[in-house]
């Protein structure tokens, strides 16, 4: 896959004066196994497999011109364990319930990735029923990170840096 994408800069002082794109190519794959050990409660391990190819920075931009981590590319790697609670109605079209997931990640190079790092995550859904017609969901979702952290694999909105 190639796609086309946007970059600010990282930190709190980026603008919208700062944008550029740059293109990345990579396969990916995402793998995760549950296994149900309580009513609504599920155990499992969550897997991420990227590898990442970039071209096409501006050549006045900072990815041409900063040195970012991970801006040359590489394999991204991470496994761990992941905890999942769901009282939803339905899975894929709920109607009412929550959903919650809690995972711990490990990137590097014990699974042959280029990247050492935790990612801590959690994501809080809620579905409530106000009218025959009408379902208000609302999300939650977190990502704390710390380590060798490539620029590609920070969360998209707000960085804090932990080391």
């Amino acid at each position: 896959m190639i796609t086309s994408i946007f970059f600010y800069g990282i930190g709190n002082n980026v603008s919208e004066s700062d944008s550029e794109t740059y293109s990345a190519r990579f396969p990916r794959v995402r793998f995760d196994y549950a296994k149900q050990i309580a009513p609504s409660f599920y155990v499992g391990v969550k897997s991420f497999l990227d590898g990442f190819s970039f071209s096409d920075f501006d050549p006045m931009g900072k990815l041409a011109n900063e040195d970012y981590l991970g801006k040359e590319g590489g394999w991204n790697v991470g496994l761990g364990p992941s905890f999942i609670v769901d009282s939803r109605d339905n899975p894929i079209y709920p109607l009412s319930g929550w959903f919650s997931e809690t995972y711990l990640l490990r990137f590097g190079k014990p699974w042959g990735g280029d990247f050492a790092y935790w990612e801590i995550g959690g994501d809080l859904r809620h579905y409530q029923p106000l009218s025959q017609s009408v379902i208000w969901a609302s999300q939650l979702a977190t990502k704390i990170t710390s380590g060798q952290i490539p620029f590609f694999c920070f969360a998209l909105v707000g960085r804090k840096s932990l080391a």
